[in-house]
């Protein structure tokens, strides 16, 4: 009975043994899993904070100036006092819509050569819009015209304004959810 006792003692030592040989394997192999999706998941956290400060704050930065010029002509058009009275007005929003459309292609047109342009033309239909509002500047500074139509003309430039900074401003929040739930999938991944 002693014998068959010591027979049983040494099967279980053994299978003990080999199992948690076997967890020791399993562990590592477990750690090894989590520092590779660790490096992935830190590899798309990076690229989602370069997303950030290298395409989308340039290009909001340009875009804050495109809100605030958007207010300046929706108050202008909404003014009771002649537009031929707001001359200097129109001629400084003049320039400064031609510089602020202009920063907002360079930023789409920065954001087209960086890394993260996969194929997207981030300046896609800018020059339209660009073309639409500066006609339409236009004929707000044109003084042949009648006063209607020309505040019609700046009323219409503070909605292509808002429109085109909608725009822009929903293309960068798709890419960036692409990005930040790339990095969550990595983070979902990890458990």
């Amino acid at each position: 009975m002693l014998a068959f006792a010591a027979i049983v003692n040494l099967i279980f030592t053994c299978i003990n043994y080999r199992h948690s040989k076997n967890v020791a394997i399993d562990a590592k192999d477990n750690r090894d899993k989590i520092q590779a999706l660790d490096a992935r998941h830190k590899k798309r956290v990076i690229r989602l904070e370069e997303f950030r400060t290298l395409v989308r704050d340039p290009v909001r930065s340009t875009l804050s100036d495109i809100q605030r010029l958007a207010k300046s002509f929706a108050a202008l058009a909404n003014t009771h006092i002649p537009l031929d009275e707001h001359r200097d007005d129109l001629r400084r929003l003049n320039s400064e819509t031609a510089s602020a459309l202009g920063s907002v292609y360079d930023s789409l047109a920065d954001a087209n050569n960086s890394q993260f342009a996969d194929g997207t033309d981030w300046a896609d239909g800018i020059e339209d819009a660009q073309d639409h509002i500066l006609a339409q500047l236009n004929t707000a500074l044109d003084e042949k015209k009648p006063q209607i139509k020309r505040l019609s003309a700046v009323s219409i430039i503070a909605k292509e304004m808002h429109t085109l900074r909608s725009n822009v401003n929903s293309r960068l929040e798709t890419a960036l959810h692409t990005f930040a739930d790339d990095v969550e999938f990595v983070r979902t991944d990890v458990k």
